[in-house]
């Protein structure tokens, strides 16, 4: 299995692409959730800012981590999310009540939905690797501009 070495420990892509799958899977339910309930995410969790940087972090993290962990055509519908996301524009991201009016966003939420179903596997062997791996000592990995936690 292939490593990688970070400043604090040497980790496979395999767990990378875990821990990454699992952020990005929190973030798209954030998007994927109602008006009302965003609304109060917003308030009390991520700003939608928020929610597009963690899409875009973890989901570039899962496209290059992910090999032959995830198929071919699941990481390309995550790819056109990602480039519908990275389009999101001041206006779409504004304050929260305009957010939700706003049709781009209105249809990526439904778009995030629908990948949310289609990547029910990949969930279901994500929650099962990270369960096996829970007994593991806490580690910290370097990621981009944050830190992944186990």
């Amino acid at each position: 299995m292939k490593t990688i070495q970070s400043n604090y420990i040497d980790i496979s892509h395999a767990q990378i692409y875990h821990k990454s799958f699992f952020r990005f899977v929190e973030a798209l339910a954030q998007l994927a959730q109602s008006t009302a309930r965003q609304g109060v995410s917003a308030r009390e969790e991520a700003p939608p800012w928020g929610i597009q940087h963690d899409l875009l972090e973890f989901g570039f993290s899962v496209l290059r981590n992910a090999g032959t962990l995830l198929i071919q055509a699941r990481q390309m519908e995550i790819a056109v999310t990602l480039a519908q996301v990275r389009g999101l524009t001041a206006d779409t991201l504004g304050a929260a009540d305009a957010r939700h009016e706003h049709p781009r966003w209105a249809k990526l939420r439904g778009e995030a939905a629908g990948l949310l179903f289609r990547l029910a596997d990949p969930i279901a062997e994500n929650v099962a690797f990270l369960a096996e791996h829970a007994g593991e000592p806490r580690r910290r990995l370097m990621h981009g501009a944050g830190d992944l936690d186990s």
